[in-house]
């Protein structure tokens, strides 16, 4: 389901450098679209943003592509296995900013939102915010939360991209 304009729930007392960040005047270029909570969300939540950014004409290196499609599969599969039986649609937004930032918010009605917790060697789940912080700090990007008055949430993830491309997300 794409979405031409989307109803934003309303947010939480956020702060004004946040609510800049992730939906004032610095996004030059937004695209958001809802999956179902199933796990076939994942690859096609992939394949939305890979599509998109090729409209956008921003053409990732291999590295980069591959980290942001690790970050759109961690967000959603997520939303999928915690908020699944609370959310009719999960909602994805890739927003480009003038300032170089792209951002991949994904959204769920689960008041909850993941945390990063110590884990074993022999677990099996539980790591994969801890990788996205790391790569999202390697990148000069983190990852923030943004809950709504409603009860629900949308996990940003944002980082700047390659200075050549800053151009072509303007």
């Amino acid at each position: 389901m794409f979405l031409d304009s989307v109803s934003a729930p309303t947010p939480i007392a956020a702060s004004a450098a946040s609510d800049a960040l992730l939906c004032g005047p610095t996004v030059v270029r937004r695209f958001t679209f809802a999956v179902p909570p199933t796990r076939a969300a994942v690859p096609e939540a992939r394949h939305n943003i890979a599509r998109t950014l090729r409209k956008w004409g921003l053409l990732l290196d291999g590295d980069l592509q591959y980290t942001l499609a690790l970050i759109v599969t961690e967000l959603v599969t997520n939303a999928v296995r915690h908020a699944g039986r609370v959310t009719p649609w999960i909602t994805v937004t890739l927003q480009a900013h003038v300032d170089g930032l792209l951002g991949v918010g994904v959204a769920d009605n689960h008041p909850q939102a993941p945390a990063t917790r110590d884990t074993s060697g022999d677990d099996l789940n539980g790591r994969g915010m801890s990788i996205l912080q790391i790569l999202l700090s390697e990148l000069g990007g983190e990852i923030t939360i943004r809950r709504w008055a409603q009860g629900g949430k949308t996990i940003w993830a944002h980082f700047p991209l390659p200075a050549e491309l800053e151009a072509d997300a303007a």
